[in-house]
């Protein structure tokens, strides 16, 4: 198994949080839909804003299809907002 530290060590990256940076980057490209699904997990926690959620998870709240699943989250306190992807 890989390491974080092999990446570091054999000079492809010259840190450990730069090849976290583009693992993540490089997952979240591969798997749109857990952007969608993080946003809105951290929206419902409270720890972003709705806009800030959509910006995370690349979509619009003005637009209409549906995100990955049908997932959407709550305006606080009881407005049901559905973010649609670009």
């Amino acid at each position: 198994m890989l390491r974080v530290e092999d990446f570091v060590e054999s000079g492809l990256y010259e840190s450990s949080e730069e090849v976290i940076r583009d693992a993540l980057r490089s997952l979240a490209q591969a798997h749109p839909g857990h952007r969608f699904n993080i946003a809105a997990a951290r929206y419902e926690r409270g720890e972003i804003s709705v806009t800030k959620a959509g910006r995370l998870a690349g979509v619009s709240a003005e637009q209409k299809p549906d995100g990955p699943r049908g997932r959407s989250w709550t305006v606080r306190p009881s407005i049901s907002l559905h973010l649609y992807p670009y």
